[in-house]
C-alpha cells in the first residue's frame, strides 16, 4: 500500500463479507441457533455432573464402610475427584457472582 491510498476525508470500510456488508450495525450477530444449548443449560448439565461424581463417591465410600469393596485407592480418588469438582464449580460460581457485581455497579 502507499501513502496516498489512505483518505482521512473517507469513512472507515472493513473488509466485511457481502452478506455482513448491507446490514445494519445492530443486527451483525447472527441469529440464535435453536440446537445450541443455553447458557443456563450448560450450567445446569455442569452442576448435574458435579452430583452425579459425588453420588459416586458417597457410594464408594459406603461401599467401603459396610465391606461390599475393598478398594480403598478407589474411594480415596473418587473423593477427591468430586471435591476437585466442587471446588471447581465454587469458583466458577464465585467468578459469576463477581461479573454480575461489576455489571450491576456499571452507570449506563
Amino acid at each position: 500500500m502507499r501513502i496516498e491510498d489512505f483518505n482521512i476525508g473517507r469513512p472507515l470500510t472493513l473488509p466485511l463479507g457481502p452478506e455482513t456488508a448491507a446490514k445494519p450495525a445492530g443486527s451483525l450477530a447472527a441469529p440464535p441457533d435453536p440446537n445450541r444449548p443455553t447458557f443456563g443449560d450448560t450450567l445446569k448439565s455442569a452442576i448435574r455432573e458435579v452430583n452425579e461424581v459425588k453420588q459416586e463417591a458417597e457410594e464408594a465410600v459406603r461401599k467401603l464402610a459396610t465391606g461390599e469393596s475393598s478398594d480403598i485407592h478407589g474411594a480415596m480418588i473418587a473423593v477427591k475427584k468430586a471435591d476437585v469438582q466442587f471446588q471447581m464449580m465454587m469458583q466458577a460460581r464465585n467468578k459469576l457472582v463477581e461479573a454480575y457485581r461489576q455489571v450491576m455497579q456499571t452507570g449506563i
